[in-house]
């Protein structure tokens, strides 16, 4: 089956990876793939040949030593700009969470002109 996509996909990771896996089955046109820590799900986007970027967390302030409700350093909108920026840059039109454990700012999603769709669900919870 040949289709054509209007959109170009990216995909947000955080571990295994195996949400990206059974994307990888349904031909979807994956542009780019975006971790925020080195994962697993990196690696599967590289051998499926999707193009790829890693925008550490820690150099927003995360600190890894500190629990995720502890995080008074963590500057999540500039990291959420920093996402943001990155899918403008290319040209991404639909942006699936498949299992991205960071919770992005308001913003991402009130000011993106894009859909976004999210795995947890809970990835949007109001910060």
């Amino acid at each position: 089956m040949n289709l054509k996509y209007s959109h170009k996909l990216a995909v947000l990771v955080s571990g295994s990876g195996t949400l990206l896996e059974h994307m990888t089955t349904e031909h979807l046109p994956i542009g780019l793939v975006i971790a925020e820590k080195p994962c697993r799900g990196l690696e599967v986007a590289k051998s499926a040949k999707y193009q790829t970027e890693l925008l550490p967390r820690i150099n927003f302030g995360w600190n890894n030593s500190r629990k995720w409700s502890d995080q008074p350093g963590f500057d999540r909108v500039k990291f959420s700009i920093a996402i943001a920026d990155t899918l403008n840059d290319h040209g991404i039109t639909i942006t699936a969470m498949a299992g991205f454990m960071t919770i992005l700012s308001p913003s991402f999603f009130r000011d993106l002109q894009r859909y976004t769709a999210k795995h947890p669900p809970s990835a949007t919870a109001k910060v």
